[in-house]
């Protein structure tokens, strides 16, 4: 069964699959999200959802020729090349028992991960309310990174994407 999936090439992350007929052999992003892009909608613990846009200018689209079982968890799948030079899902590392840990105020977001990176390592951080992802780099023997942010008081959603790690999504108070 073919699968066309939404990416961030970023980060390799599948953001979201889709499987049917009458789909063009290559859709565009705005073919699948619409022209704005993706929005990931969270539930948060006071009953509300939050909003948490990926533009389509960060997505891209692949057309998976065979993929053996449904795709029921794209943040916890990332495009990446076979073994046989074309491109396949592979499934990406749970973060237990360590996990992020964020911490938010109306001027900056902190991304702290369990153990040092080994290598640079760009990652993409997605807050509700803000007006763009926030995008930085984890330098190598490092293990976090302080992006600017312009948020307001109250409950936010965040989405965190670290290439080799699923998706996190959480909330915040600022």
């Amino acid at each position: 069964m073919s699968v066309t999936v939404v990416h961030v090439p970023l980060t390799g992350h599948v953001v979201g699959a889709l499987s049917g007929t009458g789909l063009a052999a290559e859709p565009e992003v705005a073919d699948l999200t619409g022209p704005v892009g993706l929005v990931v909608h969270l539930w948060t613990e006071d009953h509300t959802v939050v909003d948490l846009p990926l533009p389509a200018d960060m997505l891209r689209c692949t057309t998976l020729p065979k993929v053996p079982e449904p795709l029921i968890e794209p943040m916890a799948h990332e495009l990446s090349e076979s073994s046989t030079g074309g491109q396949t899902l592979a499934r990406l590392t749970d973060w237990a028992p360590g996990q992020p840990s964020l911490a938010l105020t109306n001027s900056t977001l902190t991304l702290a991960l369990p153990d040092p990176v080994t290598a640079d390592t760009d990652v993409l951080v997605v807050v509700s309310g803000a007006a763009a992802p926030l995008q930085g780099t984890i330098e190598d023997g490092q293990q976090q990174v302080v992006l600017p942010v312009t948020s307001t008081a109250g409950t936010h959603g965040v989405l965190v994407l670290v290439p080799g790690r699923f998706g996190w999504l959480d909330v915040h108070t600022v």
